[in-house]
């Protein structure tokens, strides 16, 4: 049995995971995915629920990859920066 050749066309992936000081800033611009102000259609209870607040966290987490948030939240963010989720 043969097997397919698939071309792909060239595309960016981003090296690193987004951070939680990156999507703070996200946040800030985009008030609607706050933690009190997003719609629960959109991403469940737990969303951002390690943040202290909708615009606070530990600062010892500035660095740390963002967690706890919905596919939905994590497409906003990578159309807002100009990108969008692999697939």
């Amino acid at each position: 049995v043969g097997e397919a050749v698939v071309r792909v066309q060239p595309f960016r992936l981003s090296a690193h995971p987004v951070t939680n000081a990156q999507y703070l800033e996200f946040v800030r611009a985009h008030p609607e995915w706050r933690r009190s102000q997003v719609r629960r259609v959109f991403a469940e209870a737990g969303y951002l629920s390690h943040w202290s607040g909708d615009l606070s966290f530990d600062p010892d987490l500035a660095s740390s990859p963002v967690v706890r948030v919905s596919w939905f939240a994590a497409r906003a963010y990578c159309r807002a920066q100009g990108g969008r989720l692999p697939t």
